[in-house]
């Protein structure tokens, strides 16, 4: 059971990492990924659109807090 737990924060995380770099990754990627899992499409988005909300807002922060021009480009 630890290892699936670990494999999903592993892809959790690599998906995050993509959505930061290249504005794309949880829900995109992240979807088709846990339906090819096994899960329904009402719990994957339950469970990713979280996570991405929070990515940007973290997203957001970090382009105000270094005063970054085009934050949301």
């Amino acid at each position: 059971m630890v290892e699936i737990a670990t494999i999903y924060i592993i892809i959790f995380l690599l998906l995050t990492t993509i959505q930061t770099i290249v504005g794309v990754g949880v829900l995109v990627l992240g979807t088709p990924v846990m339906l090819l899992m096994g899960h329904s499409l009402p719990e994957s988005i339950e469970t990713l659109l979280p996570i991405s909300i929070l990515t940007s807002f973290i997203n957001i922060l970090y382009f105000k807090m270094y005063n970054k021009k085009n934050f949301f480009l």
